[in-house]
């Protein structure tokens, strides 16, 4: 009995198994998801961080040694005074900056004069969010 139970096993597998190919196959594809809001608008482009750094002495010494460690932005956002960026330039230096004393005296000077204490602050730039993610 049990010879003839093994074929019959194997029948009624493959007959489900049949069965269920059919059934996905006849499914019909779910429509696709709508949004009940309209997506945001893009923002505006913000002005390029290095359009507020101005060329001269001291520019490519920010460019190679400050935007190694640190992204345009952060260092954009800072207002100090030039004894300050001394202090700031002079840990940087301790920190690994490979800078000459001049370098130093330099990029300080270069800092001070692109982004004195005085200046108007620059926020920093957000990357935009999908609308999608604000819910």
């Amino acid at each position: 009995m049990m010879r003839n139970a093994v074929p019959a096993l194997g029948a009624l597998a493959l007959s489900s198994l049949s069965m269920w190919a059919a059934v996905a196959l006849a499914a019909e594809p779910a429509p696709p998801p709508t949004t009940s809001a309209p997506l945001a608008e893009p923002a505006p482009p913000a002005p390029e961080p290095l359009a507020l750094v101005p060329s001269g002495p001291g520019f490519s010494l920010f460019m190679a040694r400050c935007t190694t460690c640190h992204t345009n932005d952060l260092v954009l956002q800072q207002r100090l005074t030039l004894p300050q960026w001394e202090k700031v330039v002079a840990k940087m230096s301790a920190w690994g900056a490979r800078l000459s004393d001049d370098q130093q005296k330099t990029l300080a000077r270069y800092l001070a004069r692109s982004l004195p204490a005085d200046a108007p602050e620059v926020q920093p730039r957000l990357a935009p969010t999908p609308a999608s993610a604000s819910k």
